[in-house]
Formats: C-alpha cells, structure tokens, sequence
C-alpha cells in the first residue's frame, strides 16, 4: 500500500518539478536575459558604423592611418 502511494507521489512530484522548472527558467529569461539582451543591442556597436565626431557624422568616412609610401616598401608589399 506505501510503495503504491510512494510511486503515485513521486510521479505527481516529477510533474510538480517540471512544470517549476519551466516557470523559473521562463522568468529568469524575461526578467534578466532579454532586457540585458535589448540594452546590448542599444548600445554596442560591434561594426563601428556610429559616428564618433561631427565631422565624421557629416561624411560618413571613417579615419584611415597612412605610412610613408616609398619604392622599398611598395617591393616589400607586407
């Protein structure tokens, strides 16, 4: 008679736990993952496409470094 009932209230129990589990992960998703996803999403700029300066937001060209361009780095062309 005990095993039966003990068996009843572990399957009623694995239901029980299930069914929190979803509960508490579908929370924990919507509370902290999506908000802290969005936030991301609104600040980083992970292509650098976002202008930096004014005179950057006006043309659109993004900065470029040159180095002294003569014939021995022209053959090296590294």
């Amino acid at each position: 008679m005990l095993r039966k009932l003990w068996s009843h209230w572990l399957t009623l129990a694995r239901k029980i736990g299930q069914f929190q589990s979803r509960i508490i992960l579908t929370l924990f998703y919507l509370v902290f993952v999506t908000p802290f996803g969005l936030a991301l999403r609104l600040v980083a700029d992970p292509l650098h496409m976002r202008p930096r300066t004014i005179s950057q937001a006006q043309s659109g060209w993004q900065p470029r470094e040159t180095r002294d361009i003569d014939l021995a780095s022209g053959q090296k062309q590294s």
